[in-house]
């Protein structure tokens, strides 16, 4: 049980990682006013680029 937990907290560091400088970069935007005028959908993939 052990093993499988800690295993579960190092795979999700980095995802952990990602979403907290992606709240940031929202945030610095929101202050300076650069968000677009429609938020990103499921349809467009959420704005995320695919690996590769």
């Amino acid at each position: 049980m052990k093993r499988t937990l800690l295993g579960m907290a190092e795979a999700g560091e980095p995802l952990l990682e990602q979403a907290l400088e992606s709240i940031k970069a929202y945030n610095e935007a929101m202050t300076q006013g650069r968000l677009p005028a429609t938020a990103p959908t499921a349809k467009d993939g959420f704005g995320l680029k695919a690996a590769g």
